[in-house]
């Protein structure tokens, strides 16, 4: 079966569950396919927190159920370095989640000399808005940002 998992900033995942999957595992899968460390992650059904340990059968998720996701955020001006990835190289970039991404192109061009309005950027295969924070693609510690130019 189905479920979906929503963000705080309404981003949705679509994850294959079976009903002996626990939620720990869904908040594993979570990490692999967005980058959002499971540490960091609170599951919420019918506006209360659902337990790691407890699997789909227990809260009765049916196909197509719909959990909220809940990303704990590191305190307001903790700095870390990200890669961003362009076609021929690698650079450090020194971010912190609260960072929108139109803030993150201008850091890029500074650093590459790509014109801001040449590039989009992605997070896990997910394009990301400039207007939305960091945070909101799960940008942590080393992640990597792929840097596709525009024509």
């Amino acid at each position: 079966m189905h479920i979906t998992i929503r963000t705080q900033e309404r981003h949705t995942y679509q994850i294959e569950v079976t009903p002996s999957m626990t939620f720990l595992e869904v908040k594993q899968k979570m990490e692999q396919i967005s980058g959002a460390g499971v540490a960091r992650q609170s599951l919420w059904l019918y506006g209360s927190e659902v337990r790691d340990d407890r699997d789909m059968e227990f809260y009765d998720i049916e196909d197509g159920a719909t959990i909220i996701l809940n990303y704990e955020r590191v305190s307001l001006g903790y700095t870390f370095p990200i890669v961003a990835k362009t076609p021929t190289e690698e650079l450090s970039v020194e971010v912190e989640e609260a960072l929108t991404v139109a803030k993150l192109k201008e850091r890029i061009q500074a650093i590459a000399k790509i014109p801001v309005e040449k590039m989009a950027l992605f997070h896990f295969s997910r394009e990301m808005e400039d207007a939305l924070f960091l945070s909101a693609y799960f940008v942590t510690e080393d992640s990597k940002i792929e840097i596709k130019l525009l024509p």
